[in-house]
């Protein structure tokens, strides 16, 4: 699971929630159900949004958030195009007594796509991503991430489709978390490959064959 302060709105272009278990589409994590969070797609004209966000909670004890975010994609060649975005989601920290309330917090977020086009049938993406949270005042809380936890993300994908039938999709996933604002010095990292080919045939009545796999490392210091 991925925490979604590190993925801008503006990147987003829609969410599908799958109910019941679809571990042999998406990997042993989704015994539950999915909730699948689709990017926009490089766009085939440059183009691209930019939002601005203010929300004020009813409650004045609870602290007011900004959030900024923009992303503009196109093509650079016929067979290259980029994609690229930034947010930044700025919290003010609670000013009630008591020990429930939640410290300020700042977040800033960079993100980016190259896709190449090998032929009409086989795309390669590289996406880079690199975001900062940090406590911007408030209650000090002792916990992973909450003093200035650094996130730094590599994806490398492929896309295949072979005849009218069959279609592949691989993909290389690295995150790096590291609490630098914290005294033990909180380090983590994943890497996962997922992998899934998908094919049609007909014996009579149209039949729908997927096979996949998932290998993934963590490691935590």
């Amino acid at each position: 699971p991925q925490d979604l302060n590190w993925l801008s709105p503006d990147m987003i272009e829609r969410i599908e929630v799958v109910r019941g278990p679809m571990s042999s589409l998406y990997g042993s994590d989704a015994m539950g159900g999915v909730i699948n969070i689709i990017t926009r797609k490089i766009a085939p004209e440059w183009g691209g949004t930019a939002t601005y966000n203010y929300s004020r909670p009813s409650d004045d004890a609870r602290g007011d958030i900004i959030q900024l975010g923009a992303q503009f994609s196109g093509p650079l060649t016929d067979r290259l195009g980029l994609r690229v975005g930034a947010n930044l989601t700025d919290r003010d920290a609670d000013t009630g007594a008591g020990f429930a309330r939640t410290p300020g917090s700042k977040s800033e977020n960079a993100n980016a796509l190259l896709n190449w086009r090998i032929n009409d049938d086989h795309t390669i993406g590289l996406e880079a991503s690199h975001g900062v949270q940090r406590n911007v005042g408030g209650q000090a809380l002792d916990a992973f991430g909450l003093s200035k936890l650094v996130h730094t993300g590599y994806v490398l994908s492929h896309d295949g489709r072979y005849g009218d039938a069959s279609t592949s999709k691989a993909t290389l996933v690295q995150n790096d978390y590291e609490d630098e604002g914290s005294a033990v010095g909180n380090h983590a990292k994943e890497t996962v490959f997922d992998a899934a080919f998908t094919t049609g045939f007909d014996w009579g009545v149209p039949h729908a064959l997927n096979v996949g796999g998932q290998w993934k490392r963590e490691e935590l210091q």
